[in-house]
């Protein structure tokens, strides 16, 4: 079984994207620490496409999980 080392800290990710309807920067820091990382999952595909192309982003699903 796969384990991370007692030493380890937490892993941070930041996200940076745009607003387009005031055209402004967004900000978002997250931080994994080593109870909270789960081995043979992943997060749950939050977009979805329909009939015509149409593209639907599900942002409920945004801390989903799922096993592999």
């Amino acid at each position: 079984k796969a384990r991370l080392p007692d030493n380890l800290v937490s892993i941070v990710v930041n996200f940076v994207g745009v607003d387009n309807m005031f055209a402004q920067s967004v900000h978002a820091q997250t931080f994994y620490y080593p109870e909270n990382i789960l081995f043979d999952h992943r997060f749950r595909d939050m977009i979805e496409i329909g009939e015509g192309e149409t593209l639907t982003v599900h942002h409920e699903r945004l801390h989903e999980i799922e096993p592999m």
